[in-house]
C-alpha cells in the first residue's frame, strides 16, 4: 500500500527490510488506476521495480489480496512474519465501486447538522463523550444545512455516500484477510494493530489546497 517516503529504488521498501513490496510510492492516488494527486501519475514498485497497475485495480480489494498473497508465500519459511498493509482508502480522491456506495444511498439525508447531533448524542450514550458535552461549533464559513440550495445538498450527500462506502470496503476486506488467517490457523497466533494517520477526510478547497482546484475540474 501506500509508502511515501521517497520515490527512489533506493528508498523503497524492498530496500528497507521487508522481502516482499508492493508501494504506492507518493501519498495517494487514484483507487481504480494510477491517477495522481497532482500532475503526475503515481507510481508502484514490486520487488524494488517499477511496475504497471492491473485493469480491474481497486485499491482496498487489490492490497489485501496481494498482502494474502506474501503472507501464503512466506509460510514455506515456517517463521513467524510480519505484515504491513497500508491502505489508501479513505485518501482522496473520493472512489468506491459503485455496488458500495449504493448501500449508503439516501443515508444522509438528514444534512450534516443533523448527524452531527445524532453521533454527539449516542457517543455520550456509549460513554465515549460525557454527559452534556459542550458541542465545537462550526467554521463560520460553513453554512447551516437548511441554507444549501437542494443541488448543493445533493452534492454534500454524495460526498458522505462514497467516503461511507470506502471505509465500509476496509472492513470488508480486512474481514476477509481476517478470514484467510483463521483458515490458515494464523489469526490465534497472531497480533494486530490498527492505526490511522490522517483521520476523516477533510480537504476542502473552500478552506485551502487551491493548487489543486484546476486538477480537480480536469478529472471530474
Amino acid at each position: 500500500g501506500k509508502w511515501h517516503l521517497g520515490l527512489n529504488k533506493e528508498h523503497g521498501p524492498a530496500n528497507r527490510g521487508f522481502k516482499q513490496s508492493f508501494a504506492l510510492l507518493q501519498g495517494g492516488g487514484g483507487h481504480f488506476d494510477d491517477l495522481g494527486l497532482y500532475k503526475s501519475k503515481s507510481l508502484y514498485r514490486e520487488n524494488g521495480e517499477l511496475v504497471s497497475l492491473p485493469k480491474d485495480f481497486y485499491s482496498t480489494k487489490f492490497f489485501t489480496d496481494k498482502i494474502t498473497e506474501y503472507i501464503e508465500q512466506s509460510q514455506s519459511d515456517n517463521k513467524p512474519f510480519f505484515a504491513y498493509l497500508a491502505y489508501t482508502a479513505t485518501h482522496w480522491p473520493l472512489q468506491a465501486p459503485e455496488s458500495s456506495i449504493k448501500k449508503y444511498h439516501s443515508s444522509y439525508q438528514q444534512g450534516y447538522d443533523k448527524l452531527y447531533q445524532t453521533r454527539v448524542l449516542g457517543a455520550e450514550k456509549e460513554g465515549v463523550l460525557p454527559n452534556n458535552y459542550s458541542h465545537v461549533p462550526k467554521l463560520e464559513s460553513e453554512s447551516n444545512w437548511q441554507e444549501l440550495s437542494e443541488q448543493q445538498k445533493q452534492f454534500e450527500q454524495r460526498k458522505m455516500e462514497i467516503y461511507a462506502a470506502m471505509l465500509d470496503d476496509v472492513d470488508v476486506y480486512l474481514g476477509k484477510l481476517i478470514n484467510y488467517l483463521k483458515n490458515q490457523e494464523l489469526f490465534e497466533n497472531t497480533i494486530i494493530l490498527i492505526m490511522s494517520d490522517n483521520g476523516a477526510e477533510g480537504h476542502n478547497l473552500n478552506h485551502g489546497l487551491t493548487e489543486f482546484g484546476e486538477w480537480i475540474d480536469e478529472h471530474l
